[in-house]
C-alpha cells in the first residue's frame, strides 16, 4: 500500500495499516507458541540486543548490526564476495548470559588524592589529628597494598616490572587514595579517640 502523505489518511487506509501490524502479531505470536515462549527472544535491531528477559540478553557490537543479513530458510543462494554471518556448532539456550566491558581507567581516575592532599581533607573534619596519626592507620591497616583504597603510582613502566617481579616498591614510588581511604582513615581515627 502506497501512502500519500501530503493526503489525510482514509478511514479504509487505517483499517488496512491496521489489519497489517495485527497479521504481523499474529503470525509472531504463532511463531512463540510453535516454539514455546521459554524458547523464544527477541531481536531488537535498533538497540542490538537479543533479549529473552532481564537476564537473558545478548548485545551485538554496533558494527555488527548494520551488516547483519537475515534470510528465509531455504533462499540461500550463495554470491561469491558477498558477506556472510555464518553460525558454526550448534546453539543451546543458557540459563544466564552476562556481557562485561572493561574499560580501561586512568590510575588518577580511580585514586585521586595524593596523601597530602587526602590528610589535608581528613584535617578539615578532624582538626586534631597529625600526619603521624593518619600515617599509622594506612600502615596499620596495609591500606598501600589494598586496591579497594589505594594504588602505586609508579614513575615508569620499568619501576612497575620490576615490582611485578620482586614484590618491592621502588623507593620514591607514591601511592594515590581513593575517597575510600579517606572516610575508612577518618572512621578508624574517630574510633581511636573515643
Amino acid at each position: 500500500m502506497k501512502i500519500d502523505l501530503d493526503n489525510p489518511l482514509s478511514s479504509e487506509m487505517i483499517a488496512e495499516l491496521f489489519k497489517l501490524d495485527t497479521d504481523q502479531l499474529v503470525s509472531l505470536i504463532d511463531k512463540i507458541t510453535k516454539i514455546g515462549p521459554s524458547n523464544a527472544a527477541v531481536l531488537d535491531a535498533e538497540r542490538g540486543i537479543v533479549e529473552k528477559d532481564k537476564d537473558n540478553i545478548l548485545i551485538l557490537d554496533e558494527e555488527l548490526i548494520p551488516k547483519i543479513k537475515f534470510i528465509k530458510e531455504g533462499e540461500f543462494s550463495e554470491q561469491k564476495g558477498a558477506t556472510t554471518l555464518k553460525l558454526v556448532g550448534n546453539v543451546h539456550p543458557v540459563d544466564h548470559v552476562e556481557i562485561i566491558r572493561i574499560k580501561k581507567q586512568n590510575i588518577t581516575e580511580q585514586y585521586p588524592l595524593t596523601f597530602l592532599e587526602m590528610r589535608t581533607k581528613i584535617k578539615i573534619k578532624l582538626p586534631n589529628i597529625n600526619q603521624h596519626h593518619i600515617s599509622g592507620v594506612v600502615s596499620s591497616n596495609d591500606l598501600k597494598n589494598d586496591t579497594k583504597y589505594s594504588a602505586y603510582n609508579f614513575r615508569s613502566k620499568q619501576h612497575e616490572d620490576k615490582y611485578k617481579e620482586t614484590g618491592i616498591i621502588p623507593s620514591s614510588t607514591p601511592s594515590l587514595y581513593n575517597e575510600e581511604a579517606m572516610n575508612f582513615i577518618i572512621k578508624e581515627l574517630k574510633r581511636s579517640e573515643s
